[in-house]
């Protein structure tokens, strides 16, 4: 590679813990559920938080920080909004009967409808998957959730593991 070429590639600094420079970096964040983790739902079609201590791969964490406020999740340190892709897939199980069970990806609580993936589940183990497309600015913080269609429903996610990166059209806005 010539150095007019080095010199043209996107780069970022952090400062502090605000990453700034260019607005398309290689954003990455690598989260999985290290453990079974079960989510009660009181009441049905409410989202709640996909319960469980999420693992963070460091090693392709670049301009997210996992945070606990305002809810468990990754908050984006870039200074320019941006979207990004966020892939991911669960297996998972109800303690008795079935049940319509819903995933969705909240940005700042409020869960993206575009994100939603849905399935009927029952005892034996269920594998589930989803896509979003979601737009981040400094500060906000993604995070998963589900829901059932019926009240009471306790919903063990065995295995939960996301991705999110750039996508690839992502101009700063």
């Amino acid at each position: 590679m010539s150095r007019h070429q080095i010199d043209r590639l996107p780069t970022h600094h952090q400062t502090g813990s605000v990453i700034t420079g260019d607005a398309f970096n290689n954003y990455n964040a690598f989260v999985y559920l290290p453990a079974s983790a079960s989510t009660t739902c009181t009441t049905a079609d409410t989202w709640y938080v996909v319960s469980g201590t999420f693992a963070v791969i460091e090693d392709v964490l670049d301009g997210f920080a996992p945070t606990a406020t305002p809810v468990a999740g990754l908050m984006y340190l870039g200074t320019s909004p941006q979207w990004f892709d966020v892939d991911w897939s669960a297996t998972m199980t109800i303690g008795v009967g079935s049940a319509t069970v819903h995933i969705g990806v909240g940005i700042d609580e409020v869960v993206a409808s575009s994100s939603v993936s849905g399935q009927i589940v029952i005892t034996t183990a269920n594998a589930m998957s989803g896509f979003a497309a979601v737009q981040m600015s400094y500060g906000q913080v993604a995070t998963f959730y589900l829901k059932s269609d019926a009240n009471g429903d306790e919903i063990d996610v065995k295995h939960f593991t996301s991705r999110i990166k750039p996508s690839k059209k992502s101009p700063a806005l």
